[in-house]
């Protein structure tokens, strides 16, 4: 019964190749974007699963209740007392590593076109071998980390500072001074990790390090901690125990104090739902899996409306076929499974078609952003693996049932009187609302997708185009690395080509996350704002407007408009003068400046204070004359050396520089995802299209060849033929619009600059669907219009 289902199928969709071509490249598009996000969820599930003992891993990560913030902060780091109370008092752990994150090696002389070997490293204890499945290539894992001074690399990063001469026992320095000597080099891991493994430094080398969250909450450092639990170990009742313990050995300090200490399983640090501060590595979130998955499955769905709306169309004209089989003695379900098998056979050929199509489109989806830094390319060879094949099969099976379902149930409720009369193209459940119905959902759903493309696009462009409040164009920005600020910006003031320099603990506008609480009393509301440590030249260099007072200095802050507003100052000069807290400390007003973008533009202008700190100053911002960027930053490359840089010092421009900033990155990297997902949403809605218009055009031949006849110019032939399709692009718009208005309003407004749903962007939309919709129905009322006449008025 199945080979002659299969046969007939093959039949029937040979006989009318023009429908089948259409329904396999628009299920063939659909399916290459699943295959592809497929593939890329199964890779990123696969992080750090490879281990030995992944299944009974954890990394121990804690919630922190600050004094000074109502908000409890999740950390993926505990205080360092933590791995030795696991070691010593859980019982059932069978090992316990140590990391501390990061460090970076001093080789600038290696490799200029790799930026100098910017190599970054973490600290770590021998444990890391008991507790991964990490293997030396060279090297003993019980002595490579076992006493101070001691280093590993991996075999890449081996081969770039030493190529091909053996690295065991050379020297190696560190930026902060320290030195190494290569004791190990990591054989390449059997699968990705989220943990950077280009150095592993020995833990003891770690002497006093930079404040942490830690510091201050408990006096500790902060480290990561990774347990491995035995096999008849309770994971509940070893966390219960271990968050008792350390709650006890860490009193509350400062009003700070441990609120609780989680195991988090090896396998779900990647693609978690959950965000935590201070992450070691890379590790992406559960919601850029979710994002993908749901755009295809909404390219799935228009796809699969896409060949149902075909499926009834086409199937009007076999009601006859229909009957003749029932009236012979074929069931229902015979029939359902006949167009069944239609579907799994299209189903099939699309499935190899989108193999195909996903292969050339990897280059593109290797493109983006988290699939580069993530270190996760797929490639034809990806899209072959057995594994993905089984789920595709799967897919393309549930895709294709899905889709010829609803056809099948339908065509076969034909009645045989009725069908053999050759009447059942006007009965045939055959209710053209229905076919109508699934047209104007294809273009809903691309109409939406078009304006969701255009407003990520246009917000993109706002952020990145955004008034900072300053110069951005003729300012280099200069990240200094271990090189003293002051150095490098009294340098800058004798080059021809600045005209001012200054220092900061980060560019304004590159995030400015609020990290501070300000209070003007205890009896006021505490506002949350960000710190920028600058040195007294910033506000001059930046040409801000100082309102009134003074720039920073020793113990006095100085505060932008927003933050002297929300903090119940009436004027600036109030401000001026009045004590204010900064969390648990004092300090005095001395200026205030006009509003600038202190953070980034997606936030708005949030409230900023300005303090005197030079051991946080981290960035130089260097004012130039225009025309003499390049030859400001050539200079202070060459001047590296002596000016103590380990590596160069490499200035950029700082427009560009903000427009490489992660939100306006990611905005246009989104804006070029959903681009392309309506974009061949929009597709295959089309080819939909253009097969119901061919099947309109068969359907009324030999009306249209009598109208010819009659006298009917082409534009009347055209009107006759567009007017239904017209009428359901026209309705797919008016449900499209205000959907897609209420869905991109509420992402919209998670923007403290954001861009406007107005007629101009939502006309742009519809008339890009409408020039697709046009060709497409265009194409066949110029074939109607070319019809012979003589046929035409035979046809019936």
């Amino acid at each position: 019964m199945l080979r002659s289902h299969l046969i007939v199928a093959l039949r029937g969709l040979r006989r009318d190749a023009r429908y089948t071509a259409l329904n396999v490249v628009g299920l063939a598009l659909a399916l290459a974007v699943a295959f592809l996000v497929l593939a890329w969820v199964r890779g990123e599930l696969a992080v750090d699963a490879w281990h030995e003992r992944a299944d009974r891993t954890y990394r121990v990560v804690s919630t922190v209740q600050s004094g000074f913030d109502p908000d409890p902060r999740l950390f993926a780091s505990v205080p360092d007392a933590v791995p030795a109370l696991a070691r010593d008092e859980v019982p059932g752990v069978e090992a316990v590593a140590e990391v501390v994150g990061r460090f970076y090696l001093a080789t600038a002389e290696g490799d200029e076109a790799a930026g100098g070997l910017d190599l970054g490293g973490v600290y770590a204890d021998g444990a890391l071998f008991d507790v991964f499945s990490l293997r030396l290539a060279e090297g003993d894992p019980e002595t490579a980390l076992a006493a101070p001074g001691r280093l590993v690399l991996s075999e890449h990063a081996a081969r770039r500072l030493f190529g091909d001469a053996d690295p065991m026992g050379r020297a190696v320095a560190g930026r902060d001074g320290a030195a190494f000597t290569v004791t190990g080099v990591l054989a390449e891991p059997a699968g990705r990790t989220h943990l950077p493994l280009e150095a592993i430094a020995s833990l003891s080398t770690l002497g006093p390090t930079p404040p942490t969250p830690w510091d201050e909450a408990f006096g500790a450092r902060d480290v990561y901690a990774y347990v491995v639990l035995d096999n008849a170990a309770d994971p509940d009742a070893s966390e219960a125990r271990l968050d008792a313990l350390a709650r006890r050995a860490l009193p509350e300090r400062a009003g700070a104090r441990l609120a609780a200490l989680e195991l988090q399983p090896l396998t779900r640090i990647n693609l978690s739902g959950r965000l935590f501060f201070s992450p070691l590595g890379t590790a992406l979130p559960a919601a850029v899996a979710y994002v993908l998955a749901g755009l295809a499955l909404l390219l799935l769905a228009v796809a699969c409306v896409n060949y149902a709306g075909l499926a009834v169309a086409r199937g009007l004209g076999r009601t006859q076929d229909v009957g003749v089989r029932k009236v012979l003695g074929a069931g229902r379900g015979t029939i359902v499974a006949q167009f069944l098998a239609e579907a799994l056979v299209v189903g099939a050929l699309a499935g190899g078609l989108a193999l195909v199509f996903g292969t050339a489109l990897a280059p593109a989806f290797n493109g983006l952003s988290f699939v580069a830094l993530d270190g996760s390319p797929l490639s034809g060879r990806t899209l072959l693996d057995p594994a993905l094949i089984g789920a595709a099969v799967v897919l393309v099976v549930l895709v294709a049932g899905a889709a010829g379902l609803y056809p099948a149930l339908l065509l076969s409720r034909v009645q045989p009187a009725v069908a053999v009369k050759a009447r059942g193209a006007a009965t045939a459940g055959g209710k053209l609302w229905v076919r109508k119905g699934l047209a104007v959902a294809q273009f809903v759903a691309a109409v939406v997708l078009v304006v969701t493309a255009f407003a990520v696009a246009r917000q993109a462009s706002l952020l990145t185009d955004a008034d900072y409040g300053f110069d951005t164009a003729h300012t280099l920005v200069v990240p200094l690395g271990d090189v003293p600020a002051e150095r490098v910006t009294a340098w800058a003031r004798s080059q021809p080509g600045v005209v001012g320099a200054t220092a900061t603990s980060r560019p304004p506008g590159f995030d400015g996350l609020p990290d501070v609480w300000l209070q003007r009393s205890a009896e006021t509301d505490r506002v949350e704002g960000t710190t920028y440590a600058v040195d007294p030249a910033f506000v001059g260099t930046l040409g801000l407007l100082l309102v009134e007072g003074e720039g920073p200095s020793g113990r006095g802050v100085v505060l932008n408009e927003t933050a002297a507003r929300a903090l119940g100052f009436g004027s600036p000069d109030e401000a001026v003068g009045a004590p204010v807290s900064l969390d648990s400390l004092r300090r005095d007003v001395v200026g205030v400046v006009a509003d600038y973008q202190a953070g980034t533009a997606a936030l708005g202008v949030r409230p900023a204070v300005l303090v005197a700190d030079p051991a946080r100053l981290r960035w130089a911002l260097l004012r130039v004359r225009p025309g003499s960027e390049g030859g400001v930053a050539g200079a202070l490359e060459a001047a590296s050396a002596g000016l103590g840089a380990s590596t160069p010092l490499r200035a950029g421009r700082y427009a560009d520089e903000l427009a490489a900033t992660g939100d306006k990155a990611l905005l246009r990297e989104a804006a070029g995802v959903v681009g392309l997902v309506a974009g061949l949403a929009l597709a295959v809605a089309a080819l939909g299209l253009l097969a119901l218009a061919a099947y309109a055009v068969q359907r009324r031949t030999c009306e249209v060849g009598v109208r010819r006849v009659l006298g009917a110019r082409p534009s009347d032939v055209a009107r006759l033929i567009g007017r239904e399709f017209a009428a359901l692009l026209g309705g797919a718009v008016v449900v499209a619009l205000p959907l897609a208005v209420v869905l991109n309003g509420a992402w919209l407004d998670l923007f403290g600059r954001r861009v406007g749903l107005g007629p101009a962007l939502l006309g742009a939309s519809v008339l890009l669907v409408a020039a697709f919709a046009g060709l497409a129905v265009g194409s066949q009322v110029w074939r109607a219009n070319r019809l012979d006449l003589v046929r035409a008025l035979r046809s019936e």
